[in-house]
């Protein structure tokens, strides 16, 4: 059901945005529940969806932080900006919309250059062991 669900969300972003490549990849917070999403891609690539997967029944209050790509915006050097914050429900899958305008829920980070990253922080607890977090890149 899972892979069903994420192959339905990546195919309507995929048919929204004709010619764009989108891949997603998987991260797992660490003991302190943060998650640090690198953009490792050569090029461009803007976070559109974060699908949060839990195993246990614990909830999550997450914040979302960009870290702008520093070797390449001096201005940025030692800089975070919070972006905002989301809830995952307990024992539930929850899709966070990011970066897509015509969705009225959707959380603003821009694209992310190569080094940028996009730091996931739990409210702490136990939550790190129980979540996963799989977040889809449009490639630009």
């Amino acid at each position: 059901m899972k892979k069903l669900m994420m192959s339905l969300l990546v195919g309507v972003l995929a048919l929204g945005a004709f010619g764009d490549q989108f891949v997603s990849r998987a991260y797992q917070p660490d003991t302190n529940n943060v998650a640090t999403i690198t953009q490792d891609f050569a090029t461009v690539a803007t976070p559109v969806l974060i699908y949060t997967e839990l195993t246990g029944t614990t909830s999550n209050a997450v914040v979302l932080t960009f870290v702008p790509d520093l070797s390449t915006n001096a201005t940025d050097y030692g800089v975070s900006y919070r972006i905002g914050s989301f809830t995952t429900p307990g024992g539930t899958e929850v899709p966070i919309v990011l970066n897509t305008p015509e969705d009225s829920n959707s959380i603003a980070t821009g694209p992310l250059n190569r080094s940028g990253a996009v730091v996931l922080t739990g409210a702490g607890g136990t939550e790190s062991t129980n979540v996963l977090y799989r977040v889809v890149f449009k490639i630009e």
